[in-house]
């Protein structure tokens, strides 16, 4: 399906004294959300595998909206 926005989001959460980062994907047009992964660490290897799985779910060229976040 094409899509013209896609954000992305990464956010924290610690369970049982483990930090856990959740990356979520929505489609901004449809207020869809495309993906959430779970990863036990933060890095480049993370972020670009899932950036990579949710473009699986889309055709064309999308363009992506992300936070000020490092």
């Amino acid at each position: 399906m094409p899509r013209r926005l896609i954000a992305l989001d990464d956010m924290c959460i610690k369970v049982n004294g483990l930090e856990y980062y959740v990356y979520t994907a929505v489609g901004v047009d449809w207020n869809q959300v495309l993906s959430m992964k779970v990863h036990s660490s933060r890095n480049m290897l993370a972020t670009r595998l899932f950036i990579r799985g949710v473009l699986k779910y889309c055709d064309g060229k999308s363009s992506f909206a992300v936070d000020e976040a490092r």
